[in-house]
């Protein structure tokens, strides 16, 4: 006798969408993604445009941390009935909670005032501002977004593998170098495989411990990099 499997909470997310009706304002508040983080959890983003800001604020040389549902505390962000998308640690120490959305809430209308008054609330309850994330805000942001979709993506694949001895050096390396490009850190200890150098190089950056002109310039050989000021 088989044991019935039992639906994982992304599928079951995925089975409530497509009871709804679609999205008639934006197509990318339709879809369901489960991704890792850097530390390795598995978040779940519950429509493209939350997918667009996951890019947009893991690359965002401001921010620490960032804080996601997970698929296991899919309500871990909830705040007196408020669920957030994130909750985002500035490097000065800031925080917000926000809400990524195609539309800012219309604040003309009583009901969506009172909806932002119980937002700010909750927000101030878990020691942040809150913050709304819209379309326009991530549309100004593409390149960010795009590069980091894929600078995350060269990190997964490496990812099971020990990256820290090799930060190590490559920070040293870029210490003494001043601003450089990955093209010449590939070429830096040779022993070690570029794909290596390049997932190294990423989590580098997600620690904000280098710096780079991935806001304004494709991810390419030609990318610029040098140590982060403290």
């Amino acid at each position: 006798m088989t044991t019935a499997k039992v639906p994982s909470l992304v599928t079951k997310r995925r089975r409530n969408l497509l009871k709804q009706p679609a999205a008639k304002s934006d197509p990318r508040k339709e879809n369901l993604w489960a991704v890792r983080a850097f530390d390795g959890t598995r978040i779940v983003l519950a429509s493209d445009l939350a997918l667009e800001h996951f890019f947009f604020a893991e690359g965002d040389p401001t921010v620490a941390t960032v804080q996601y549902p997970t698929e296991q505390a899919p309500e871990a962000l909830e705040c007196d009935g408020v669920n957030f998308d994130a909750l985002v640690t500035y490097r000065d120490g800031n925080r917000e909670c926000r809400h990524v959305r195609a539309k800012p809430l219309n604040l003309s209308s009583p009901r969506h005032a009172e909806r932002l008054k119980s937002y700010q609330t909750a927000a101030t309850h878990l020691g942040a501002a809150y913050v709304e994330v819209t379309v326009s805000e991530l549309d100004t942001a593409k390149q960010r977004i795009r590069n980091w979709a894929r600078l995350i993506a060269a990190y997964r694949r490496c990812s099971h593998r020990p990256l820290e001895v090799l930060e190590k050096l490559l920070a040293a390396h870029l210490t003494s170098a001043g601003e450089t490009t990955f093209q010449e850190v590939l070429t830096w200890i040779p022993e070690e495989p570029n794909a290596l150098k390049v997932a190294a190089i990423a989590r580098l950056l997600r620690r904000r411990l280098i710096a780079s002109d991935l806001d304004e310039a494709t991810l390419s050989l030609h990318t610029r990099l040098w140590m982060a000021l403290s």
